[in-house]
């Protein structure tokens, strides 16, 4: 069933291509992925909402330019939810081309203008599960683009953990609603409670799940890859 708020999606499913930039051939320091098990990003209090356009690619772009391993001067245009809509609305039409919002778009074409842009100085793909951890414990938050099904459709009011742990239900099974990109600003490969998680920092507004983030099992992030997670490296402000 679908919930109440319709969220909308907009990455289109990966296109491989074999002269991509490997995060595993950028030497980003991965080596003390193995000393580390937890990392959460630094971000602001608000949460971004794309509405009802397909323009997910550009927002979780966004994300990823609002979140840092360290406090950080926000980019101007992302003083405010507002302005970092418009920013992100604007950067999709120019990375991709598509008046109509709806259509979506390709993750690296969305890196491609923020290198042409100088917002980045380099991207690289992260080509296993165990890179994009490697590069939340070491390099910094990264896009990932992944089916989504009608079970991960979590919303705020349903409370389904009243301690605000809000894991994302993966089930294969369910509805399959199409192709989404989130960022994802954290990692804990030892919590307390509950299984190892990577942190999902969501372009659905405060409504989604605990103010608009949730957590993924690891377990659950190797059915959602495929082959689509893009690490930025060095954002310019």
């Amino acid at each position: 069933m679908r919930p109440e708020q319709e969220f909308f999606l907009g990455a289109k499913p990966y296109r491989p291509d074999e002269r991509d930039y490997l995060y595993r051939d950028a030497a980003l320091g991965a080596a003390f992925a193995e000393s580390r098990r937890f990392w959460g990003m630094v971000g602001p209090q608000f949460r971004i909402n794309q509405g009802g356009e397909g323009t997910c690619v550009a927002h979780g772009a966004t994300n990823v330019l609002l979140a840092s391993p360290t406090e950080h001067e926000l980019y101007p245009p992302f003083a405010t939810p507002e302005t970092a809509h418009d920013w992100a609305r604007a950067l999709y039409l120019e990375a991709s081309g598509d008046a109509t919002y709806q259509e979506g778009m390709y993750p690296r074409d969305v890196c491609v203008e923020l290198l042409d842009r100088g917002l980045i100085s380099s991207y690289h793909r992260a080509a296993t599960v165990t890179e994009c951890l490697d590069a939340l414990l070491t390099t910094g938050p990264l896009m990932f683009a992944s089916p989504w099904w009608s079970s991960m459709d979590v919303q705020r009011t349903n409370l389904q953990d009243r301690i605000g742990k809000w894991y994302v239900k993966v089930n294969p099974d369910s509805d399959l609603r199409g192709f989404h990109l989130y960022a994802l600003t954290g990692i804990d490969l030892a919590p307390d409670k509950g299984p190892p998680f990577v942190r999902m920092e969501n372009s659905w507004g405060p409504g989604f799940a605990d103010n608009g983030t949730a957590r993924i099992a690891v377990d659950d992030l190797n059915i959602l890859y495929d082959g689509d997670a893009w690490v930025m490296v060095e954002a310019v402000f």
